[in-house]
């Protein structure tokens, strides 16, 4: 077998303990297919006689085609070997070869086989020939190349075509060369180019044991590759044939999945695919009977149709790339093409994006689902051609626009760090034309103040079912009844469908005690709607979506609590001592933070926020509102937080509202897995504090002339045992030192960064429990801090110098500039920094 002398990287393993299962007994027919498929892989060098202690099942399958297939069952090895992930995240689009350019394909023959397995992890895929009646000993084999189905061939397959490819790549590096697998593409400027680079692309993987298919090298147009059909400028797919029998749940989910893999290049909506996907709806288990409906099959016909007609483009390298976002029927569709007014069709389409066929959330805004799409259609972009769009065209007027991108977060992280340009009108083009047509704004009609016209009350009562709205039309008040079956919420409603359909032609308020009334009301203005499980609540969410839709004039919403005397939720932990309660359970959980960010509201600006953070010595920062890295990182949070509390509103009736908050939190903080990390949140908070800094430091404050605190910094102990500043924690300004910071308290003064040899002396310096008591007074225990001082230094017998014998009695000159580091004791952590000096004086040998 050739290649050998290109080793591929040895497995990682979990065990050391061999596996073995005793091979089951085959019938003669397949044990005869078996020993000849062996014996053709011994001839080939793909497998050799084996004495392993490891030991798994293998199998001898008919395919239809009559001849036999070697099945081995690898799924206790791969249960014990370490995965090693992929090195490739998708298939390579053709679209990116420049148009123009000619193309050579090569499919390398039975590439597993040809690609050999470390000698160490041979012995793990050994398997066993029996034999009838025991009448000889079995015959062992293990193999010598990549077995089919075990977890890690694929990646070390793409690894190993890779390493053949790389020196061809470094030869010819204009050229463009996609290599999936076991097909390779090559496109050069010019076909001269070509022919030159195909022989060293066939010594290069010949080189490497790797055998070429010559009836599949192509190299002339149309190019086949990865079930598309290449042209000079366009690119196809090839034919498919869909089932035309959908029987259960597994053959709906199978066809719907071929035809969202065709959907970048076929470009159907998603409302024109709506019957497919509602076939996926209903019980959940596989086998569950399904149907195509009238509907769903003349949707499979457009489907076979578009196959054979539609058509992408290849990239022209010299224009630039747009995506056009569209809206046909309020489901957000975007185009990443290229527009040139000088091509016969001047919108090149490279690829379609879609988004989901239903948003997670009931109703959400048009304007979050458009911007999911520019995220979406950005990162296609990166994927594709490792930057952004040029152009971004939007189906909004300006001002909408401006309007959203100044009230949306979404909008804002979207459009985070684009360099490129943003217009507002899409192009006249029949793939354009329907989105065109399609009539919406994206401000809201509800407004945030009441409106000018009736004011209307709305209420439900579940147990009767009777919906009333009524208003007062001078001195006589109007009453309107109707009648929903269900619970009190359908009924609550059912009440706002009747209001909106009785005011549909004028500006009103509405006045609701159903909170969720009041809240989707509100939601609906501007938003898609979601279909729900509920029949009954999603005709009246239609209903009350389609009289929000028609609405000219504007109304306003407003949610009285009128069935209790206490404040809601959301009115709850507003104060600022509700505030600090909270930070400080954070602090002991989380630790203290250097700086934490809020929103500038009433409750964060407070003195008494203000004071509480200072003794902490933390930094407290306000987000600017808008501000793409500022606020709407706190924004998205709190969002996230909120939609939290909102899932588990069921679970949790009866709960006050801080074990809501205790339980959302634990499950963002506990629950949640991040992107690009393997551990919680909470636990990759926790290991970054620990990389960052093994343990805290002691703090020292530093007097500048004239006995005003210029800053805080950190102390260290170098191995010396001399203690330094290492660097500031917290710049203060114009703070006078007050009159507690008398002589005695001054133990050293130094330069500043210098460093302060510690000397064991009497301790006549120290500062005594009169000198400190004046400054002790804020410490919550102070009397402990002292003494635990006190002790720490009665037990070395230590003060600290700097070489002056007058330092520890000196006082600050108005009249010169000198610094002053004095021991912290005026903040409650100095418990922590107390202990962590005696640590340090510990490791020295000077205290017992």
């Amino acid at each position: 077998m050739k290649g050998t002398e290109c080793p591929t990287p040895p497995l990682r393993w979990l065990v050391d303990r061999p596996i073995w299962e005793n091979q089951w007994p085959l019938p003669h027919d397949k044990l005869v297919a078996l020993r000849e498929l062996v014996q053709e892989q011994l001839d080939q060098g793909h497998l050799e006689p084996s004495t392993s202690p490891w030991n798994t099942l293998v199998f001898c399958i008919k395919k239809k085609s009559g001849k036999w297939r070697l099945l081995q069952d690898l799924r206790k090895i791969n249960a014990v070997m370490e995965g090693m992930g992929t090195l490739q995240a998708g298939m390579p689009s053709p679209t990116m070869l420049p148009a123009d350019w000619p193309v050579l394909i090569v499919d390398l023959k039975v590439c597993f086989f040809t690609i050999p397995l470390h000698p160490d992890d041979r012995p793990k895929f050994a398997f066993t020939v029996p034999t009838i009646n025991n009448a000889e000993p079995a015959q062992r084999y293990q193999w010598r190349v990549l077995p089919q189905g075990m977890r890690n061939s694929p990646m070390l397959c793409q690894w190993y075509v890779a390493r053949a490819l790389s020196g061809v790549c470094k030869q010819f590096p204009d050229a463009h060369v996609y290599h999936y697998m076991d097909d390779i593409l090559v496109a050069m400027p010019t076909q001269e180019e070509l022919l030159r680079l195909q022989p060293q692309l066939l010594n290069a993987l010949h080189s490497h044991g790797l055998q070429v298919a010559p009836e599949k090298v192509q190299q002339q147009p149309p190019w086949k590759y990865l079930g598309v059909k290449i042209l000079e400028r366009t690119i196809r797919h090839q034919e498919v044939q869909f089932v035309q029998s959908v029987k259960t749940l597994n053959d709906a989910q199978k066809l719907v999945g071929v035809i969202t893999w065709l959907r970048p290049y076929l470009g159907l909506t998603t409302a024109q695919l709506s019957p497919l996907f509602e076939l996926l709806k209903g019980d959940t288990d596989l086998k569950s009977p399904r149907e195509l409906t009238p509907e769903a099959r003349k949707v499979l016909q457009e489907v076979q149709q578009a196959v054979s007609a539609c058509q992408v483009y290849r990239i022209e390298p010299s224009v630039d790339v747009t995506v056009f976002i569209t809206t046909p029927d309020l489901h957000p569709t975007g185009i990443i093409g290229q527009w040139n007014d000088d091509w016969t069709d001047p919108l090149h389409v490279l690829e379609w994006v879609f988004l989901p066929h239903q948003p997670y959330k009931t109703a959400t805004a048009l304007i979050e689902l458009i911007a999911r799409l520019i995220i979406k259609c950005r990162q296609r972009c990166l994927q594709l051609m490792g930057a952004d769009p040029s152009k971004i065209i939007l189906p909004v007027q300006r001002e909408e626009f401006d309007w959203s991108y100044a009230n949306n977060v979404s909008l804002q992280s979207a459009l985070e760090g684009f360099s490129g340009q943003i217009t507002y009108h899409l192009p006249s083009h029949k793939l354009l034309q329907v989105a065109k047509n399609t009539q919406f704004s994206l401000r809201p009609k509800s407004s945030q103040e009441p409106v000018q016209g009736p004011t209307v009350f709305t209420d439900g009562l579940g147990k009767t079912g009777k919906a009333i709205v009524t208003r007062q039309d001078g001195s006589e008040w109007q009453v309107l009844e109707g009648h929903e079956d269900g619970s009190a919420q359908l009924v609550e409603l059912k009440a706002a469908v009747m209001a909106f359909e009785k005011f549909s032609q004028e500006p009103f308020s509405l006045i609701t005690d159903s909170a969720y009334v009041a809240d989707i009301a509100q939601q609906l203005s501007c938003s898609v709607l979601k279909e729900v499980s509920n029949p009954a609540l999603f005709d009246l969410l239609k209903a009350l979506w389609c009289a929000i839709q028609a609405r000219v004039h504007p109304y306003y919403v407003l949610h009285v609590r009128s069935h209790t005397d206490l404040p809601g939720f959301v009115a709850e932990g507003e104060k600022a001592s509700d505030v600090i309660a909270h930070w400080r359970q954070a602090f002991a959980v989380l630790g203290i933070p250097s700086a934490v960010k809020t929103d500038n509201g009433p409750a964060y600006a407070s003195q008494q926020v203000r004071l509480f953070l200072q003794s902490w010595g933390v930094s407290h920062k306000f987000g600017i509102p808008h501000s793409l890295t500022g606020q709407a990182i706190v924004e998205r949070n709190h969002g996230t937080l909120k939609r939290v509390l909102q899932k588990q509103k069921r679970g949790m009736q009866g709960e006050t509202p801080n074990s809501r908050l205790a339980k959302a939190l634990y499950t963002i903080n506990h629950l949640v897995v991040p992107q690009n990390s393997n551990n919680p949140v909470i636990l990759n908070h926790h290991l970054s504090l620990q990389a960052s800094d093994g343990e805290q430091q002691p703090r020292a404050k530093i007097l500048g002339h004239a006995g005003y605190l210029q800053s805080v910094s950190d102390l260290t102990c170098d191995h010396r045992g001399r203690i330094q500043l290492t660097g500031k924690v917290e710049a203060v300004i114009n703070l006078k030192a007050t009159k507690w910071m008398n002589p005695r308290v001054i133990t050293l003064m130094i330069p500043p960064q210098t460093f302060l040899p510690i000397t064991p002396c009497p301790i006549t310096t120290v500062p005594d429990k009169d000198s400190l008591s004046g400054f002790l007074g804020r410490c919550s225990s102070p009397l402990t801090n002292l003494m635990k001082f006190l002790w720490t230094c009665s037990n070395s017998s230590i003060s600290f110098y700097t070489g002056d014998s007058r330092a520890g009695s000196s006082t600050p000159d108005e009249e010169r500039t000198m610094d002053v580091v004095y021991l912290d004791f005026s903040e409650p952590f100095d418990v922590v920094c107390c202990n962590i000096l005696k640590g340090n004086l510990r490791k020295f040998e000077l205290v017992e």
